[in-house]
């Protein structure tokens, strides 16, 4: 094999190991997303918020608590 030879294998060997990095790396965050939005969709959590922004009042100042 010959040099060009060489450093297009390492080239090419590099670009896959990043994409699969970045793809696993991709899933992961996909998945800890997921958990989050199911857990502040359970109504029990949705109550827990919205009895913690009336006791603190946060309505008051116009801001949006909900969206």
């Amino acid at each position: 094999m010959t040099k060009i030879e060489i450093v297009m294998v390492l080239t090419t060997l590099m670009s896959i190991t990043w994409a699969a990095i970045v793809t696993i790396h991709t899933m992961q965050a996909i998945k800890k997303h997921k958990a989050k939005v199911d857990y502040y969709q359970k109504p029990q959590v949705q109550c827990k918020i919205a009895r913690h922004v009336l006791k603190n009042k946060w309505y008051s100042d116009g801001g949006e608590v909900f969206r």
